[in-house]
């Protein structure tokens, strides 16, 4: 450690009995060289045994490079395990705790890394043990600065591959060998290439890879590959070829005399090998393009699928580290190998995915393991009615910004790890009705913008951590049987948007309308005890507020003044208590009152005497009024006139929107301001003229539907924007005049008994 470079070792305080330790494993699994130190005692040593066994296993699989030291035991005796290696396996047999199968994996590995050339130490009597430290160290360091490729942590199927093409290069010979290794896209031959380049590298004092060849030579970037090839050979910076030719010329003079180990990585033209290969190396290719090796046909190599078995091995090993998927997956993960179609690239993209959807997976129960899923941005976990459990390794999930758990009726905790999710800007609960508590960790969460519980029942509070999500922007209650907000909701100085459809809430406090970013509002209140909700008077302050919609409004006292900030209002089923003064919203756009049934005196929130409020008129800005009595019916039959008929007032003329329904004291209308109205829809009302019909020039939709008292509809014909009429149960209309707008779409008369004159269609066939 003292010269730099970072080693692991043994910790030889691990209690006796421990397993092989995964930390262990992941180190030697992750470093370039193995230097292990033969005693007399190793063989005794199961710890030792089992770290030689994957150290072999790295070597095959990764080409990584074992350098032993025999300390104070023959090279020989190691190999072939005679000695005191012998007594020790003697030892293990013995004792009977270790399979056949372990004891053949321990001898095939010491006598592999035995026969490797490494320091006899007992054949050095006079050694000096700083000597040799050094001379291991410099040794170490001259390997280190070779390039050594990194591969997948998760191999299969690349022993044969990688033992046929080692005997075709004659690693152990001196002569120049160019292979060639090729198959379609994805099929694993980059991979193989690097363990053979790593297998070998330690044999050359100088090595060089060249990746993608096929895309730099895009750009006519191919005297920039020579010069990196000089570069990494000679070790000086290198930049004086400018073109093809000088590069194969200057490649001839300075490195023929060299040995040196290349790699050429996705060749696609036989012109790109003869532009980087001198005399006098070992050469491996990997091509598409068979026609590329202009080599024998003993030095070529074709790369082929993995078999289902194959696939479904690495797959499991990607997505659930272990060699076959957990039972719960069997199904999705065939099907994700079947698409991957044996292709290892493919397999190692499902490994790397940023989406994960299992929605509708109605009968998984647990989450898999995502410690291998760092990528992932988007899980969507919706409707998956069994699930009972979320892996605690989502806290892994350092990139993940969208998490859906909705419909996840079965899920009754979250994992406590959820808060270490540092990026979760979406998470989504609705739905989950047994989930009963949140983990205080939720407030964790820095960079949350959206949380919605919607119909999480089993929920009856919030937690007061809630106050720490300072990103939080929408929150959605809908549904949630709390009784009340926790005053600490007015810590979240970024809410925006609050739904509370649905709710038992009895008091919002003052202290919620502080908050400074308050947009939208939505409040209905379905606990049908005797009980109403206050929403405070603070409501008046804010100045932020643009929409406020109160549903079920009977059972909500509305404060007597509303913020001026309002841009739309929707209240829906008022009933009692006194009506808010509206007067003051001059830049209300929308307005939606909706009256629930009367009182037990008959009257509607106190507005029957006036069915349009005088001050309407005042809303300057206002573009869309809705004003519904649902509990009012009207009909030929039944139908008397009020006592004292109704003018409408004169409206605010940048309406582009009218809608009337059951203002049956309403008898008479004059629209002729309106020049912008786009909709105008009049449904159950005693209205029997409506002056200024035909001066409506941006009018599209027109309907009427049970206007009772409507005897005669003026001409219409002039309102070429018209598209849509629609005319029904008007029983006492005898009369349509005039002609049918030249470019209507859609016309209905329905149920209009005493209707008598109506317009020539054949007008319309004469547009064209």
């Amino acid at each position: 450690m003292n010269a730099g470079i970072r080693v692991y070792k043994d910790d030889r305080e691990v209690p006796k009995g421990k397993k092989f330790g995964p930390e262990l494993l992941q180190a030697i699994n992750q470093s370039k060289i193995s230097i292990p130190i033969f005693s007399k005692g190793y063989a005794f040593s199961v710890w030792c045994l089992n770290e030689l066994v994957q150290m072999v296993e790295c070597q095959k699989t990764r080409g990584q490079m074992i350098m032993p030291i025999f300390y104070d035991v023959a090279p020989s005796e190691v190999r072939h395990q005679t000695g005191g290696y012998g007594k020790a396996f003697l030892s293990h047999e013995q004792k009977k705790r270790y399979d056949e199968e372990t004891m053949r994996q321990w001898k095939a590995a010491l006598s592999a890394v035995g026969a490797i050339h490494g320091w006899d130490l007992h054949n050095m009597p006079n050694r000096e043990e700083g000597e040799i430290t050094n001379t291991v160290t410099q040794k170490v360091f001259n390997e280190l600065k070779k390039a050594y490729l990194v591969v997948s942590d998760y191999l299969v199927n690349v022993d044969n591959h990688v033992g046929a093409i080692m005997e075709m290069i004659g690693a152990q010979t001196s002569e120049t060998r160019i292979i060639g290794i090729y198959g379609m896209g994805g099929i694993g031959k980059t991979t193989i290439a690097k363990i053979i380049y790593n297998q070998l590298s330690h044999g050359f004092e100088n090595c060089c890879f060249l990746p993608d060849i096929q895309e730099m030579s895009k750009g006519n970037r191919i005297p920039s590959l020579q010069n990196q090839l000089i570069n990494d050979i000679l070790k000086k910076k290198w930049t004086d070829i400018k073109n093809i030719d000088d590069g194969i010329q200057a490649i001839k003079n300075r490195l023929s005399n060299k040995r040196v180990l290349l790699l050429l990585d996705d060749v696609e033209k036989v012109d790109h090998m003869r532009a980087l290969v001198g005399k006098g190396s070992k050469l491996i290719i990997t091509t598409r393009n068979q026609d590329v090796l202009i080599v024998p046909e003993d030095s070529t190599y074709e790369v082929n699928g993995m078999d289902d078995y194959q696939s479904l091995q690495l797959f499991s090993k990607q997505a659930f580290r272990r060699d076959s998927p957990i039972d719960e997956y069997i199904d999705l993960s065939k099907r994700a190998v079947h698409i991957a179609g044996g292709l290892p690239l493919a397999l190692e993209v499902i490994k790397n995915l940023k989406v994960l959807n299992l929605a509708n997976c109605r009968c998984l129960k647990r989450t898999p393991n995502f410690s291998t899923h760092s990528n992932l941005e988007r899980l969507i976990l919706s409707k998956c009615y069994s699930l009972i459990e979320i892996d605690r390794s989502i806290c892994q999930l350092k990139r993940l910004v969208f998490l859906d758990v909705s419909g996840c009726w079965g899920l009754q905790r979250l994992p406590n790890e959820l808060g270490d999710l540092a990026s979760l800007k979406y998470l989504s609960l609705s739905g989950c009705r047994g989930l009963k508590r949140l983990p205080n960790e939720l407030g964790d969460l820095a960079s949350l913008k959206y949380l919605s519980l919607s119909c999480c029942r089993g929920l009856k509070r919030l937690l007061e951590t809630i106050r720490n999500l300072e990103s939080l922007i929408e929150l959605n209650m809908s549904g949630l049987t709390i009784k009340e907000l926790p005053d600490s909701i007015k810590k979240l100085k970024n809410l925006k948007i609050v739904n509370m459809k649905n709710v038992y809430i009895s008091k919002i406090h003052d202290t919620f309308w502080t908050i400074e970013k308050l947009e939208i509002i939505e409040l209905s209140y379905i606990n049908y005890d005797d009980k109403h909700v206050a929403i405070g008077d603070c409501i008046y302050e804010n100045k932020s507020l643009r929409i406020l919609r109160l549903s079920m409004a009977e059972r909500i006292h509305a404060p007597p003044r509303l913020p001026e900030s309002l841009l739309e209002l929707e209240l829906k089923w008022l009933r009692e208590g006194p009506f808010p003064d509206l007067s003051n919203l001059a830049n209300l756009k929308v307005l939606d009152l909706t009256f629930g049934p009367p009182n037990s005196d008959g009257k509607y929130y106190g507005l029957l005497e006036e069915p349009i409020p005088p001050w309407i008129g005042n809303l300057t800005k206002l573009e869309s009024l809705k004003i519904c009595f649902p509990w009012m019916f009207a009909s030929s039959r039944n139908l008397s006139l009020p006592p004292h008929p109704r003018r409408l007032p004169r409206l605010p003329s940048n309406l582009s929107s009218l809608t009337f329904d059951g203002c049956l004291s309403l008898c008479s209308m004059d629209l002729s301001n309106l020049r912008k109205l786009s909709s105008l829809d009049i449904s159950r009302s005693a209205v029997a003229e409506i002056e200024g019909l035909g001066c409506l020039e941006n009018l599209r939709d027109f309907s009427l539907w049970s206007v009772v008292q409507l005897v005669m509809l003026p001409d219409l014909s002039k309102l070429n924007k018209l598209r849509l009429i629609a005319v029904q149960a008007c029983d006492n209309l005898v009369e349509i005049q005039g002609e049918v707008p030249r470019f209507l779409d859609h016309l209905k008369i329905d149920y209009c008994r005493s209707l008598r004159e109506f317009p020539d269609l054949f007008s319309l066939m004469e547009v064209t």
